[in-house]
């Protein structure tokens, strides 16, 4: 390329990228905000529920959001199940200070299964491309579907530094934390799916924790199913009568540890069943059949 014309398209490419950065918005969110003003473009004026900003956002803009417990509003996007925040958009999400002191909760504290669908919420939906980045999800629920922490459209919406607990689904769903996405140093703790599979489901994660989730009496995965794993920790997670994988079913593992995972009665698979295992460490797991591994591929890894 002549070098003259090499420098035009340099100069129009980072013209280009600098017109596209500019165009990006910050709005703002305070649980405690005493003024909130749309469109919420300073603290001053912060909206005291996230779903306000998102709603004044566009495509490639940024929601921050300080310290709180942010536990009313809701939507719906499928069905009748409510969510407590909604990203409909390609948008960042993104608390200041991370989810030991930023919370979105939902509400799964109902006892009578008649109550579920009218009173259960999700604590967030993610659209396609959409982040969310240093939140606690807690105590969402979803009656069916999957998700009670979140559900993603795909594998394309993120979450990103997120600590997912004490999130339960009832009836026919799956993935009682998170369903789909991509997950990266996220901690995934103390979820519930008392039927079917996985505290993650169909998702993909990146150097996460997944630790003490409950799955399925009949189905698998305590831990994770039909997921994708890289440098994860899947720990003391359990699974029912009959089930299979205490820590993982039907999921491929690379460089990850499964320690202290657990099968019920007649179980299959204490760390992992069905699955794909690279380079792991599957470590003081128990069931009836394979307390390590059950009907799994394993490469270069250790069973102690």
């Amino acid at each position: 390329m002549n070098l003259r014309v090499g420098k035009l398209w340099g100069g129009l490419a980072l013209a280009a990228l600098l017109s596209f950065n500019t165009t990006a918005t910050t709005f703002y969110v305070d649980v405690n905000s005493t003024n909130p003003v749309a469109p919420y473009s300073d603290w001053s004026m912060a909206a005291t529920n996230i779903q306000d900003a998102i709603d004044a956002a566009t495509d490639g803009d940024l929601v921050l959001v300080t310290n709180g417990v942010y536990a009313t509003g809701g939507r719906v996007v499928y069905g009748s199940l409510t969510n407590r925040v909604v990203i409909n958009k390609a948008i960042t999400v993104q608390s200041i200070n991370g989810p030991d002191v930023t919370t979105i909760q939902g509400n799964s504290a109902n006892s009578r299964l008649s109550d579920l669908i009218a009173n259960w919420v999700r604590c967030v939906y993610l659209t396609n491309s959409a982040v969310l980045k240093g939140f606690k999800l807690l105590s969402g629920g979803s009656s069916s579907g999957g998700g009670g922490g979140a559900w993603c459209e795909s594998t394309s919406s993120l979450l990103i530094n997120c600590s997912v607990t004490s999130n339960t689904i009832i009836y026919a769903g799956y993935g009682s934390g998170v369903y789909s996405g991509t997950l990266s140093n996220c901690t995934l703790f103390a979820n519930y799916n008392p039927i079917s599979s996985g505290s993650a489901y169909a998702s993909i994660l990146h150097n996460c924790i997944i630790m003490g989730n409950y799955g399925a009496n009949t189905s698998g995965g305590g831990g994770a199913a039909n997921c994708m794993l890289d440098r994860c920790l899947i720990a003391s997670n359990s699974i029912g009568t009959y089930a299979q994988g205490g820590g993982v079913y039907e999921a491929s593992l690379t460089n990850c540890i499964l320690l202290g995972n657990i099968g019920g009665n007649f179980s299959k698979g204490g760390g992992a069943s069905q699955s794909q295992l690279n380079n792991c460490l599957i470590v003081s797991n128990t069931a009836n059949l394979g307390g390590g591994a059950y009907n799994c591929l394993l490469n270069n890894c250790t069973i102690i």
